[in-house]
């Protein structure tokens, strides 16, 4: 896609935007603004200055160009997992920095040491909000103690870019986000944005899809918990592999209430964006590092993570923390194995529900091979999150128990594990 004069946020596609936030970041005249659902636009302040059009990452994204941008004229493309130089195993060895942070702690422990060692002097955060703590806010966060706070997973939109334009206080960013995020951010690097020269890092995080905040509100719901009565939301709070764990402050109900892990296996089905499941990025292969999760017998349920090191930086921050982690050699059988299912639905069930769809960003690359068990696997998977996403399913599931829901979900995972 070429830099086209005179287009503005009218002329995207809407059914190809993301909410990433990328144009909220870089509007020059603030006519645009999010609440992290949708993309707001004022017409009346648009100067058309095509900055939003042009480096809208939901657009197009092209992997050849970005490969090459990134990792060089000679990398080479693994393309299941995108470029990288070495696969870790890896854990905080500090208790509290690993228990309630995603991925073994690792993200926490190398942001407090860059901070430390001032190889930054703010980092790009996603936190919950203080006034409303079942939505998330994007923070630029400038010291260790709300680095921590800042740790853990968040299941549900944020237009994480949009943060953009209050970055020019600061020199040396490290930037924590999904693929969406991060192909925004490489597509204002190419494009040589002013907005984005202070970001030195890239910190990237595995995403099979994402979900709108009504998934979060849905599970309150179920729980008759009342929204003023919310203490903090965690979304993998408790033991690992931890769960969606709501702390409230009313003396008059039970301070604790914890749903397992794989009750989000139904109602992330529910409530996915349509844009989410034609994004074929799940590891944050334009990362510097990315992280995951890892499901490993042999762990014996600890939590440890994936780390996917990828560039120079990524090494430099590696050797940063290398005496606070503990590391592990990760085969990369190992890590495509303990992902297939995830890996399968970006490189093969993304490209076929953009045909479905008829929505096709630029991407520049093709599916991977598949067998027809594969294929029948991901439209059943499809058809799943078509009936899933229905206003009929959503005024069904408003009445039915939440533990019957539960159930239905542990039926959801092996009627796809039959097709394979």
């Amino acid at each position: 896609m070429q830099n086209l004069k005179k287009l503005n946020f009218k002329n995207i596609n809407p059914e190809l935007c993301n909410k990433c936030g990328t144009c909220v970041g870089i509007c020059p005249v603030e006519a645009l603004n999010t609440n992290n659902e949708e993309i707001l636009f004022d017409n009346d302040k648009c100067i058309s200055c095509s900055q939003c059009y042009n480096n809208c990452p939901g657009i197009e994204f092209n992997y050849p160009q970005m490969n090459k941008l990134v990792f060089g004229d000679n990398s080479i493309v693994n393309k299941k997992i995108g470029c990288y130089s070495s696969l870790y195993l890896v854990q905080s060895k500090q208790l509290g920095t690993r228990n309630g942070a995603s991925s073994g702690g690792a993200i926490t422990t190398i942001l407090s040491k860059a901070f430390k060692k001032k190889l930054i002097d703010g980092a790009i955060v996603v936190s919950m909000s203080e006034s409303k703590p079942w939505m998330c806010t994007a923070t630029i966060v400038d010291n260790l103690s709300d680095i921590n706070h800042a740790k853990g997973s968040k299941y549900t939109l944020i237009s994480l870019n949009s943060i953009l334009k209050k970055t020019r206080q600061f020199k040396k960013i490290a930037f924590v986000g999904l693929p969406c995020h991060i192909h925004g951010i490489r597509k204002l690097q190419k494009n040589k944005h002013k907005n984005v020269s202070n970001i030195k890092y890239i910190l990237g995080l595995f995403c099979g899809f994402n979900v709108s905040n009504n998934a979060t509100k849905f599970l309150i719901r179920k729980q008759g918990i009342k929204f003023k009565d919310i203490l903090s939301i965690e979304y993998r709070g408790g033991k690992w592999p931890g769960g969606f764990l709501i702390k409230t402050k009313n003396p008059k109900i039970s301070k604790t209430h914890f749903l397992p892990k794989y009750y989000y296996d139904i109602v992330d089905t529910m409530f996915v964006p349509k844009r989410c499941l034609i994004c074929i990025d799940y590891m944050a292969e334009f990362s510097d590092i990315s992280f995951g999760d890892i499901w490993l017998d042999e762990l014996n349920r600890e939590p440890w993570g994936t780390m996917i090191i990828r560039t120079e930086r990524g090494k430099t921050l590696l050797e940063l923390v290398k005496n606070s982690i503990n590391l592990k050699q990760l085969p990369l059988e190992k890590l495509i194995n303990s992902h297939e299912h995830n890996i399968k639905h970006k490189k093969i069930g993304a490209f076929m529900r953009m045909d479905e769809y008829n929505q096709k960003p630029i991407y520049g690359i093709s599916p991977l091979k598949h067998t027809n068990a594969e294929g029948r696997r991901i439209k059943l998977e499809s058809f799943i999150f078509k009936i899933a996403t229905s206003k009929t399913f959503h005024m069904f599931a408003e009445l039915i128990p939440l533990s019957i829901m539960g159930l239905a979900a542990k039926l959801r995972r092996k009627l796809l594990k039959k097709t394979i």
